[in-house]
């Protein structure tokens, strides 16, 4: 825990700093999971539509230039004794319930955009069209490019692009697992952009190193038998020569596929999910400005756990001290392990 953090944060609620704080909870998770901001407020307000939909700003350090979280306040329940508030980022303005769904059919759909073009285009004309709710100037696209070309059927915005990242695999580094990209939030100090980013090779160098003796506080782990069988539609896939039958997973794979395709599918899912075996839980006082997807070398004595890792999920927690949790998983192994 770091108590001078607990006292230098600040909270911006439509430019108007927050004082009457009591506790503050933030969480960011990978997996294109929206970040999510929950503040409790010590006196009431005049009502809840005084806060619902309004911009919230969270600095970790006063000090700091660029807020940890920008966002929108979605909820807010309030009594007579105190106010919570639940917020999430940017990007909900992607997902909220008022916003009408996408109907792509054969008349009006994003044939030829990239995932990237699409995002832009669908933010500039339905989301920004008074402020700048979310940034564009950062969008970027996956490699290789995945597009919207024939894709018909009803879709909140967000969700779709979802879906469709979920079919990316970035397979050009041969001797390494198949890498995925998943979506984030990029703050220039003005706007809050959204961004695809890959996962990091285990041979990229972690960010930040921690043991007991500099950082951790506590930690625990908890440990699962790897899959390496996969089983998908009436067909089943073993990866490598592992006798490890008993643990298998079952995908449900578009039937639109070729046999090759589907296999090549099956492969590279059964193969992402290889670190997941293994989940840490971290209490720090050390990587408060640490983000999901990057790596940190753990350095504990434990075979089971010391090495690279990626971050998963990261919580802070603010009341009279500042608490920071961790949640990792085993990085990658090479591919070569199982060929």
């Amino acid at each position: 825990m770091n108590p001078n953090l607990a006292h230098d944060y600040r909270v911006f609620i439509d430019n108007k700093r927050i004082d009457n704080i009591k506790n503050l909870q933030f969480q960011s998770r990978s997996q294109s999971q929206l970040d999510t901001l929950n503040v409790t407020l010590t006196s009431s307000i005049a009502s809840d539509m005084d806060l619902f939909g309004k911009p919230i700003v969270f600095f970790l350090d006063k000090r700091e230039g660029i807020p940890m979280f920008r966002g929108f306040i979605k909820d807010a329940t309030v009594n007579d004794k105190s106010v919570s508030i639940r917020a999430i980022d940017v990007r909900g303005h992607l997902t909220s319930e008022n916003i009408n769904e996408l109907v792509l059919d054969d008349k009006y759909n994003y044939d030829g955009f990239t995932l990237g073009g699409f995002l832009k285009s669908y933010i500039e004309e339905y989301i920004n069209k008074e402020n700048t709710l979310i940034g564009v100037d950062k969008i970027n696209d996956t490699e290789p490019i995945n597009t919207l070309s024939g894709v018909r059927g009803r879709f909140k915005p967000y969700q779709l692009v979802k879906n469709r990242l979920n079919l990316v695999f970035d397979n050009t580094k041969a001797t390494e697992q198949p890498l995925r990209y998943h979506m984030t939030t990029v703050d220039d100090g003005n706007h809050s952009h959204i961004k695809f980013v890959k996962e990091k090779l285990k041979t990229d160098f972690p960010v930040l190193s921690l043991s007991e003796a500099d950082g951790i506080l506590s930690y625990s782990y908890k440990k699962r038998p790897k899959k390496f069988i996969a089983h998908y539609g009436n067909r089943t896939f073993r990866l490598g020569s592992s006798k490890s039958a008993a643990f298998g997973k079952k995908y449900d794979i578009d039937k639109d596929l070729s046999p090759a395709d589907a296999q090549e599918r099956v492969r590279n899912l059964l193969l992402s999910e290889l670190e997941d075996n293994v989940e840490i839980t971290l209490d720090c006082n050390r990587g408060f400005n640490l983000k999901p997807e990057d790596l940190v070398l753990i350095i504990l004595n434990n075979q089971d756990i010391d090495g690279i890792h990626k971050v998963v999920s990261k919580t802070i927690s603010i009341s009279n001290t500042c608490k920071l949790s961790l949640s990792l998983s085993k990085h990658k192994p090479m591919l070569s392990q199982f060929i």
